[in-house]
């Protein structure tokens, strides 16, 4: 990688490398890239983070299909009793990297809805599986962890019962009222 930082659980790819018929590999985070990554999500702990990561080649080699099986343990804190929660998390998705072959012209893009989209860039031959891993475990992070016996009570004086705009009737109430009343009517 060109960057002069390395992701915590980084796990680089060289593409020329790959198989043709593909390659699976099957990850697993030690302890020392457990407890980065957690920092690096802003939660308490990584029990475990497991990954089964399957990359074929398309396309003459000049695109990879990754496809991501990630399953793994996570310490939240619950947003109603800030107490820590154990989540079980399995996710899956799929990534197409490739050199787009598409040239622009200035700094002008030109999209269309039926196009599909580009492929993520392969970056100097190399594809960081680790870090395909790594998005996927955030994307799966509960955003709100809740305990699952705890039910969030409003406390007392921060209840909206008595605010305006629940007073305020409906705003099709009049309609209602003069369907009513036509109704009775007839």
């Amino acid at each position: 990688m060109s960057d002069s930082t390395q992701p915590e659980f980084s796990h680089p790819i060289p593409v020329e490398r790959l198989s043709d018929t593909g390659t699976l590999l099957k990850l697993s985070a030690n302890e020392t890239e457990r407890k980065a990554l957690a920092k690096r999500l802003d939660i308490p702990a990584i029990n475990f983070l497991n990954a089964e990561v399957r990359l074929k080649p398309e396309s003459k080699g000049r695109k990879v299909m990754v496809d991501a099986d990630v399953t793994a343990q996570v310490i939240q804190t619950c947003v109603v009793t800030l107490e820590p929660i154990e989540n079980n998390l399995h996710t899956t998705t799929k990534v197409r990297f490739g050199n787009d072959s598409r040239s622009f012209q200035g700094d002008e893009i030109e999209i269309w809805a039926e196009d599909e989209d580009p492929p993520d860039p392969i970056v100097d031959g190399i594809i960081d599986v680790g870090e395909i891993v790594t998005e996927q475990l955030a994307l799966a992070l509960d955003p709100f962890p809740r305990s699952p016996d705890v039910e969030f009570e409003v406390p007392k004086g921060m209840d909206n019962s008595d605010d305006e705009a629940v007073k305020k009737p409906h705003p099709f109430a009049v309609l209602e009222k003069l369907k009513s009343k036509l109704e009775d009517n007839t």
